[in-house]
């Protein structure tokens, strides 16, 4: 029963050095990773459907809806364009998306206005997570390519504890600051990562 075990974490510790050894997928990787500052929003929904807006239950689940609307109707035009020229003008596309209604969602006031910015947010998400992992699946050697996945899985998971730092910092410093420096800072990862590498640019 221990060498499967074994063999999993020596596999996890390959991937995790290619990772961060490749120029490339070491950066990307990075921009999943940022899922942690990214995802502060999410708890966030709730208390302003409750206290700010004071719509309850329905009106939370119209926020939702928002943001599902969005997400489906940019998986749709994702689906009929095909592959883009280059990977990174969605990203940096999405993440600027993200970063900006997330400060817009929160000094927001009008609950017509915060839906849609969560319709907008919801955008977002398709052409992020698929040139990403487009990026990782083409730029990555076959042989890793299992392991490179493998860490890219765990972005996902950093990306909910991103939902504790939200729910914490905001206590501390009020949810609409504390969505403005995170959602400036997710912006400003990606701009940095990708501007600063002509490879990934034109990737």
């Amino acid at each position: 029963m221990s060498l499967p075990s074994a063999s999993a974490w020596s596999r996890l510790a390959e991937g995790i050095h290619y990772v961060r050894t490749h120029p490339i997928i070491s950066r990307i990787t990075l921009l999943a990773f940022s899922l942690l500052v990214g995802s502060t929003i999410m708890p966030i929904w709730p208390v302003y459907a409750r206290d700010r807006f004071d719509v309850g239950s329905s009106g939370f689940g119209w926020m939702m809806g928002a943001f599902a609307l969005g997400q489906g109707i940019s998986a749709l035009y994702i689906t009929g364009k095909g592959k883009w020229s280059r990977q990174s003008v969605p990203i940096l596309y999405a993440s600027t998306i993200w970063s900006v209604t997330m400060v817009v969602f929160g000094f927001s006031t009008s609950y017509p206005l915060s839906l849609l910015a969560l319709f907008f947010m919801g955008t977002a998400v398709p052409p992020w997570m698929t040139s990403l992992t487009t990026l990782l699946q083409t730029k990555s050697d076959k042989a890793m390519l299992g392991r490179v996945m493998a860490v890219y899985g765990m972005s996902i998971q950093v990306g909910l504890f991103g939902w504790f730092i939200g729910a914490w910092l905001g206590e501390i410093i009020g949810n609409d600051w504390m969505l403005l420096i995170t959602g400036t800072t997710f912006a400003l990862l990606h701009f940095a990562l990708i501007l600063t590498s002509k490879e990934l640019r034109q990737a």
